[in-house]
């Protein structure tokens, strides 16, 4: 992939559109969506239930494909890319989820080193990386745990540690606080604010209102559109 053209957005889609089949009746998720993103960008989407925040978000993140329209990440087009090429393009995007996904026998640093192994980082170079951001999201005593001695709030730390430690340029969030109670949520929240301040992007699906408050950048959708889009 070339480098991103000087000052064009990170993310821009054009007419997005995802129909999925519900008992042989078409259901369109995401209907005709334009959005770009600038580098260093904080973004919250919000909307009720089947809004389509999820969709839209699995398609920036390559975990879906458009049924049309047109998707650039970095200057370069990925609507029509096969499976294989859509793989190859998520290592330059970080993902975070509600559900942590951390493998329950490894240790917090094997967790956050684990892209690294599958980008071919060396052992020594992998494990210093994944120790130096585990430090960077406050747990640095703690990554030998195992999944089953971290609370919930840790081990959304350790997700978001893996999810950064490759360098992607984007960040996507699906509901990072939604699994934690309103203490670990909180510190989570202020988590994520620290990274856009380093000028990170982030693009959060949330229905904490907390959370939301505090993006630079506040889209909603309803019924597969975005309806609204502020700035703060």
């Amino acid at each position: 992939m070339s480098d991103r053209t000087v000052d064009a957005p990170l993310v821009s889609l054009r007419g997005v559109t995802k129909v999925y089949e519900r008992e042989g009746a078409p259901v369109r998720a995401l209907d005709g969506v334009d959005l770009e993103v600038a580098a260093e960008s904080y973004v919250a989407v919000t909307g009720a239930s089947g809004s389509g925040k999820s969709t839209l978000l699995h398609v920036i993140g390559c975990l879906d494909t458009p049924s049309s329209g047109s998707y650039r990440l970095l200057g370069e087009e990925l609507a029509s890319l096969s499976a294989d090429e859509r793989s190859l393009r998520r290592r330059r995007i970080g993902f975070v989820f509600q559900a942590f996904h951390l493998a329950p026998r490894m240790t917090a640093l094997d967790n956050v080193a684990l892209p690294l192994r599958y980008a071919g980082v060396s052992l020594r170079d992998r494990r210093a990386r994944a120790a130096a951001m585990l430090a960077r999201v406050g747990l640095a005593d703690r990554s030998m745990h195992t999944r089953a001695e971290l609370s919930g709030g840790q081990q959304q730390r350790v997700a978001i540690a893996r999810a950064l430690v490759a360098k992607a340029p984007l960040l996507l969030c699906d509901e990072p606080t939604g699994n934690l109670d309103s203490k670990s949520g909180a510190e989570i929240v202020a988590l994520l604010e620290e990274l856009a301040a380093e000028g990170r992007t982030l693009i959060v699906v949330t229905h904490d209102l907390a959370l939301a408050a505090r993006a630079r950048r506040r889209l909603r959708m309803t019924d597969g559109r975005i309806t609204g889009d502020e700035a703060s």
